[in-house]
């Protein structure tokens, strides 16, 4: 097995549960916070607030 395989294999085999569901977690905040502020102000949502969905 080339290293580079063996890199990989070492990277995706056992992916830290935590980090996951930590990610999973933050991305759901970000979208509850911008449905909030989205439906507060009727107003053209700022460039920030659509860029915060794309991530």
């Amino acid at each position: 097995m080339s290293p580079s395989m063996r890199a990989y294999e070492h990277r995706h085999a056992n992916p830290d549960k935590g980090v996951v569901l930590f990610h999973k977690r933050l991305n759901h905040n970000t979208l509850h916070t911008t449905q909030q502020v989205l439906t507060k102000d009727k107003t053209i949502s700022p460039p920030s607030v659509k860029q915060i969905n794309l991530i």
